[in-house]
């Protein structure tokens, strides 16, 4: 991990070809820093955040090591639970829209997306992100992005999440809002099921003893428990746990 330090700002970036940090950072402050924000490099094919400025400290209270040290879905596993349904959806529309475009295109477009976010004290605040890819391999495989988070907790509380992904072709634009899709339901992002055997987890029954609880199979429950981790990107059901208590899931 190596740091760079210059008179605006310090950064944290590993394994990123340290021309991309000297190359971007006085240019992003100068051309494209508006409001609480800070900005990052995500390394694609590695999963990994590999370039983050210091000015997500005040902004969300986790330093820059922490982000880089983090698991790959370090936004998603402290996103309100609220949300996280609806930003899968909207992911997926990301998926079936952009990687229909041609390589040749996909470079020129950009994708924004809000979401509430836990920050280290338990707060949620509004955060708007929005990326652009800056390097593909040889293959047009993409391997850097480079992503900015916004503060936007002065955007009105039932404002709708909006997905865009726009270019310079605008017959060739996404902007859809997973929520309103819905008729209105705020779908959870556990089932009822999964809820039922999360709550025994809990208060420290195991698989085998859940089953006999609920009288159903071993299987049903670690097939639950699996499926319950890969919603939140969480890897330890201990963490799955504390993560449905500090949003408030277990409750009757």
């Amino acid at each position: 991990m190596r740091r760079i330090a210059n008179k605006s700002t310090e950064i944290t970036t590993t394994e990123v070809p340290i021309e991309y940090a000297q190359m971007v950072d006085p240019y992003l402050r100068e051309r494209l820093d508006f409001g609480p924000s800070f900005f990052f490099i995500y390394h694609f094919r590695k999963s990994k955040y590999v370039y983050v400025e210091s000015r997500i400290e005040p902004i969300l209270q986790f330093t820059p090591r922490e982000m880089v040290g983090s698991q790959k879905n370090f936004f998603f596993s402290r996103m309100h639970p609220d949300d996280m349904y609806h930003h899968q959806q909207a992911m997926k529309e990301w998926q079936d829209f952009f990687f229909r475009l041609p390589i040749s295109e996909r470079r020129n477009y950009s994708t924004s997306y809000d979401f509430r976010f836990r920050k280290k004290n338990g707060q949620y605040k509004r955060l708007l992100q929005q990326l652009v890819f800056i390097e593909h391999d040889s293959e047009g495989n993409i391997l850097y992005s480079l992503e900015k988070c916004t503060l936007i907790s002065h955007w009105e509380k039932n404002k709708e999440q909006v997905l865009c992904v726009c270019g310079p072709n605008a017959n060739k634009t996404l902007i859809s809002s997973p929520t309103s899709g819905l008729n209105g339901e705020n779908k959870p992002i556990f089932t009822s099921s999964e809820i039922r055997i999360l709550k025994l987890l809990s208060v420290g029954l195991d698989s085998l003893q859940v089953a006999n609880q609920l009288n159903i199979s071993v299987h049903t429950v670690n097939t639950h428990r699996r499926n319950m981790l890969r919603k939140t990107g969480i890897n330890s059901t201990i963490l799955l746990v504390k993560f449905a208590k500090n949003n408030n899931l277990l409750k009757n």
